[in-house]
């Protein structure tokens, strides 16, 4: 009787401290962001400060800074002619734009460990392509996702995909993702 007694209080304590183990857990996760979350709302944030600058700043201006970042970033929008067709400067690829059409193409690169760049700006009102260079891809950056654009494809491991992401209009951010949320880069429209 003593044994069992004892099997039972040991087998409560035991369902007690996985409980409590299980409630700690959720909650931790439950109160963390994934960085596809901060970079949502971090692109909003953006965004509206991009709008608020271009709505205060004149025809001049404008003019003057179209090819450069928002104010406080520290970022430059021009990429190397090297670094133009690989996507591979710090800033994204200044996006090309080819034929009658002025199609604007934007390239990423998505390897093991994420992708780069992180941000690229685009010029809005222009019809766009992103093409998703796959280089040595083995992880969940293959598993890729644009949910604004209800984008969901399983990239190649090596090779290139294109998206049509359409005419975004200015202040417009999109950002890109891999499945687990882990992985993003995000593309400015001014």
């Amino acid at each position: 009787m003593k044994k069992n007694l004892n099997k039972i209080v040991k087998l409560i304590f035991l369902m007690a401290m996985l409980f409590f183990i299980t409630a700690g857990t959720l909650f931790i996760f439950s109160s963390c962001k994934s960085d596809y979350q901060i970079a949502v709302k971090q692109g909003e944030l953006s965004a509206q400060e991009t709008e608020n600058n271009d709505s205060t700043a004149g025809d001049t201006e404008a003019s003057e800074n179209e090819n450069s970042a928002p104010e406080g970033t520290g970022e430059e929008t021009a990429a190397d002619e090297t670094d133009k067709n690989t996507g591979d400067t710090e800033t994204g690829s200044i996006p090309e734009t080819t034929g009658e059409q002025e199609q604007q193409t934007i390239v990423v690169v998505a390897s093991l460990g994420g992708y780069s760049p992180k941000v690229t700006y685009a010029k809005a009102g222009q019809p766009t392509v992103l093409i998703m260079q796959s280089q040595d891809a083995y992880g969940c950056e293959r598993a890729f996702l644009i949910p604004q654009l209800e984008i969901a494809e399983i990239l190649p491991e090596n090779g290139n995909t294109a998206f049509d992401l359409g005419v975004q209009e200015e202040g417009t951010g999109i950002v890109g993702v891999c499945s687990m949320g882990m992985y993003y880069f995000e593309i400015f429209f001014n």
